[in-house]
């Protein structure tokens, strides 16, 4: 079976895609070529910046004075500086740190409604804006021309891209905000008639609390004080998330 990486990024303004799909691509070659591999692979760049912001980032450096210019661009790290990471005291308390906070914001949200200070934190800070647009479904414009909320267009972006990788295996690399919108859109194609699987699913620098990813009993309650991983590498059938009340030790919400 042939096999693809598709990766969604997160959240804030991007480079245009064709830029940062080439970005990825080097970023993970250069991984791979460190731990022995380097053949050919399929990848592609799930992109939804363009969906939020109207005018997107560039590196025409005749206008580094711009707040458009970006100055970060990939850049293959010297040899040893990547090395392996082993959890350790610190990581687990900002696992904690991550639980308590998420528990108490989504007390006050539900204390004061939708005018919580979670969410004025969230749509007043600009990097957050888009997890506020995402969350609070505000309406932006979609493909078809029409208006729907962020939720679903940002969904359907992924979602399209599963269904037409369905046939391959799938490698789906979520980074930050992007692997919500991962969890969400497995979560739905789990129950759909005709599941799409996915073999790996990987996160990179994924929010850490429930205030963004929670854990519920079999009612849809939501859980507090139960807290997802900051990183997890995990296999996955989406057509089993469903029938389980909690994922083989992947750290992902039950049902």
């Amino acid at each position: 079976m042939a096999k693809i990486i598709i990766g969604i990024h997160g959240l804030a303004n991007k480079m245009p895609k064709a830029t940062l799909e080439d970005w990825w691509k080097k970023s993970i070659r250069e991984g791979l070529r460190n731990i022995g591999y380097t053949g050919w692979f399929e990848f592609k760049m799930v992109f939804w910046a363009d969906k939020l912001y109207k005018n997107l980032l560039h590196d025409d450096k005749d206008f580094y004075f711009d707040n458009l210019y970006n100055n970060e661009p990939y850049k293959a790290a010297r040899a040893g500086t990547l090395k392996r990471h082993n959890d350790s005291v610190a990581d687990e308390a900002r696992r904690i740190a991550g639980s308590v906070f998420g528990g108490a914001a989504d007390q006050l949200k539900g204390w004061f409604g939708d005018e919580s200070p979670v969410d004025a934190a969230l749509g007043n800070v600009k990097v957050l804006r888009d997890l506020f647009f995402y969350y609070e479904r505000k309406p932006i414009r979609a493909r078809d021309g029409g208006r729907k909320d962020t939720k679903t267009v940002l969904k359907r972006v992924l979602a399209d891209e599963l269904v037409a990788g369905k046939d391959k295996s799938i490698m789906l690399v979520g980074h930050s905000m992007g692997s919500i919108i991962a969890y969400d859109v497995m979560r739905d194609l789990g129950r759909s008639d005709d599941p799409v699987s996915v073999s790996h699913f990987a996160t990179i620098g994924s929010p850490p609390g429930p205030l963004f990813c929670q854990r519920k009993d079999r009612r849809g309650t939501p859980l507090f004080g139960q807290a997802c991983p900051h990183a997890l590498v995990c296999d996955l059938k989406l057509e089993k998330l469903r029938r389980r009340k909690r994922s083989r030790g992947s750290g992902l919400p039950s049902k």
